[in-house]
């Protein structure tokens, strides 16, 4: 590769980068701990302070992909309640491998061969 494609190569790798942040998100974050820490809160106390707002949402998205699981439940295969509260499919019997969760299975072998 010479310099003029890894420069296109950058350029177009580039435009797909999105920042999930708005800029000077860390400087504010950084700031309200150690507003918190100067005012003579401990460091427990923030990080649970900021567990607990983030609690209810993370109770509620597991609350909604466990009724989804359950809407898709295989009953003909006699697929169980547990296994479609965590989407294990019907015939699960050994636990699923990292290629079975993620399907890299099903990916083309590296090299296009």
């Amino acid at each position: 590769m010479n310099d003029r494609d890894e420069a296109l190569l950058r350029a177009v790798l580039g435009e797909r980068v999105r920042d999930g942040f708005a800029p000077g998100f860390a400087d504010r974050a950084v700031g309200r701990w150690r507003a918190a820490r100067a005012a003579g809160e401990s460091l427990d106390a923030v990080v649970l302070r900021g567990f607990q707002r983030l609690l209810p949402l993370a109770a509620a998205a597991l609350l909604v992909l466990a009724l989804h699981n359950l809407g898709y439940r295989d009953r003909a295969h006699g697929q169980s309640i547990a296994a479609a509260l965590v989407g294990l499919g019907p015939t699960a019997t050994a636990a699923p491998t990292l290629e079975d969760l993620y399907g890299l299975g099903t990916l083309p072998p590296l090299g296009g061969q």
